[in-house]
């Protein structure tokens, strides 16, 4: 049963966690729609567009704000709360600081599991949905619709053909346009590059000329021609290309569940298994090739010895079989043999290397692939976790900012969570090379954080301050200036029997006061 306790405290986080939440996913987002902002006047797209990518966007911004807005909250409520002495009155109460984490422990504990819900069920879905709503989105340039040395005709009876064009900008060059002329013959523009860009979600094209000539005859006089020179000219042509909706069924990693990606690695375990077993099966065959030699016999011509082609690697008893090593002419034999030897058995020796290298790029492509996976499913998992991490983190620094205000407390909890992400994204980077697991990697940023934030919280309960506030505020304002007086110490020197009659007389005084009483 929660008690009223619990209430208040949970009360003082909601607040502060809501509006870190609001505020940093509104930094992020704003963050986003500049870095679109070309995108989206570039390629002149609906309102509506513009807001689904906006909408698709904010669950993993969510990802990433609500871990930080855990402790956010915990700072500034604790904060709050120490700054207008309710910590000390809770204490006078008899209520301890380990009674007074309950209730942030079941708040984290909740984010904790409603996040492994959000990673593994929705954020997928949505990672999916975006990446292929911006596919589409790029996809849509006129660039796309126009042919190479080829007429393309639109809607509105225009005519464009151009010379070469740039697959990555919106750019042609040699470009020919037949305007349509309803009382005559059509108006030819000739350009030596042309700009093109959709307006109006689709609905209107926009080509911005450069460099070329308007070619038209006069309608009332067929004999007449008129040639204008421009260096820019700008025309709008009605169009019908709105964005084309694609349905991709191929998920990148980010885009997958943990589930989806543990069976996914899964297979590919089992087809790594299956590389080794094939290179297995080449060294065997390759040593049953190289000792299979040394069954056959060459029969000298000078020389009735058999002598066996020794493999370099096995000791022949030359004895056993009639042979003497210490005969010149058996040692001039058994080294040209063994040149032999390693000839033959070695003159296929790249096709096999080949083959073994081919078997190891695979082996080595298959486990990179394997960590980048690894690396999203522990992520998963430790960006959550994150969330206990900074209640252990955030209760003592707000405590022992003591009423530091709600600007240091945000500034407190960014600078750790600064320090959190470099340590997801390095660890991220180190497993994505193999240099670390991704156990490690994720996990690393908990591991070392979690042990500090449980020491500064063993500290608040002992009451040792840890940083002095006051001190702090003074250095970083360079226009307060605050002195203070030396104080005035005194040193009164006594002999040993002036002491004594000091101790006698507290003593008289003493009794005095009891038998008055």
């Amino acid at each position: 049963m929660i008690k009223i306790i619990d209430r208040y405290i949970f009360k003082e986080i909601i607040g502060p966690f809501l509006y870190a939440l609001l505020l940093l996913t509104m930094i992020l987002l704003l963050n986003r729609l500049l870095r679109m902002m070309d995108m989206i006047i570039s390629k002149g797209l609906d309102v509506w567009i513009v807001l689904e990518v906006v909408g698709l966007s904010l669950p993993f911004m969510f990802a990433v704000t609500i871990p930080m807005s855990v402790l956010v909250a915990m700072v500034v409520s604790f904060g709050r709360l120490s700054g207008d002495n309710e910590i000390i009155s809770f204490k006078s109460s008899g209520v301890s600081l380990y009674r007074l984490i309950i209730a942030p422990s079941i708040f984290s504990l909740i984010v904790f599991i409603g996040m492994i819900y959000f990673n593994n069920q929705i954020l997928p879905n949505t990672n999916h949905r975006l990446k292929n709503l911006l596919m589409d989105i790029n996809q849509k340039s006129p660039m796309l619709d126009i042919k190479e040395g080829i007429f393309t005709k639109f809607e509105s009876d225009y005519e464009i053909l151009v010379r070469k064009k740039d697959e990555k900008k919106p750019v042609a060059y040699g470009v020919i346009i037949y305007e349509p002329n309803q009382n005559g013959p059509p108006t030819t523009i000739v350009a030596e590059k042309a700009e093109m860009n959709y307006l109006d979600n689709g609905q209107r094209l926009k080509i911005v000329l450069y460099d070329g000539e308007v070619h038209e005859i006069d309608n009332n006089d067929p004999k007449g021609y008129k040639r204008i020179v421009f260096k820019e000219n700008v025309i709008n042509i009605k169009s019908n290309a709105s964005l084309r909706r694609t349905s991709r069924t191929q998920r990148g990693d980010r885009e997958m569940s943990a589930q989806d990606m543990l069976m996914l690695i899964y297979g590919w375990n089992q087809e790594i298994a299956g590389q080794k077993e094939d290179i297995s099966l080449e060294v065997e065959n390759r040593i049953r090739y190289l000792l299979n030699m040394d069954e056959k016999a060459v029969i000298e011509e000078d020389t009735t010895e058999a002598i066996l082609l020794p493999y370099p690697l096995l000791e022949i008893n030359y004895n056993a079989l009639g042979l003497n090593p210490s005969s010149q002419q058996s040692k001039i034999n058994q080294e040209r043999l063994r040149k032999q030897r390693y000839s033959e058995a070695f003159s296929n020796d790249s096709q096999f290397s080949s083959r073994l290298n081919t078997h190891i790029d695979e082996i080595k492509r298959l486990e990179k692939e394997i960590a980048k996976y690894m690396v999203e499913v522990h992520k998963k998992y430790s960006m959550p976790f994150a969330c206990f991490v900074f209640v252990l983190l955030g209760i003592p620094l707000g405590m022992m900012s003591r009423g530091g205000g709600i600007g240091i407390g945000i500034g407190i909890s960014m600078g750790f969570f600064v320090v959190y992400w470099i340590f997801i994204m390095t660890g991220e980077k180190l497993a994505d090379r193999l240099i670390l697991t991704p156990l490690v990697s994720m996990w690393l940023a908990n591991g070392i954080l979690g042990p500090l934030g449980l020491y500064l919280t063993i500290r608040s309960v002992r009451e040792t301050a840890m940083i002095d506030w006051d001190n702090l505020r003074n250095r970083l304002n360079p226009f307060k200036r605050i002195t203070r007086e030396p104080e005035e110490k005194t040193l009164i020197l006594a002999t040993e029997d002036e002491i004594q009659s000091l101790d006698v007389l507290e003593i008289e005084n003493s009794k005095n006061e009891n038998s008055s009483d």
